[in-house]
């Protein structure tokens, strides 16, 4: 039963840190693309794309 209730307990932890590192590239990404439009004169399309990157990754760290 111990076996069974740590392969459970490693499954699990491998699933969340797997999300995690999937959370860290998407913010990463994200912090490149802000950087990139922060300087510039950018129009709204860019703007509402950098909206909806946002609440992506706000979406996916609720998920943690």
């Amino acid at each position: 039963m111990i076996d069974c209730t740590f392969h459970e307990t490693k499954r699990e932890r491998k699933f969340y840190e797997d999300k995690k590192q999937k959370v860290l590239r998407y913010l990463d990404h994200t912090i490149i693309y802000y950087n990139d439009i922060k300087n510039r004169d950018t129009e709204q399309k860019i703007k509402d794309h950098f909206a909806i990157k946002l609440q992506r990754l706000k979406k996916l760290v609720n998920d943690i």
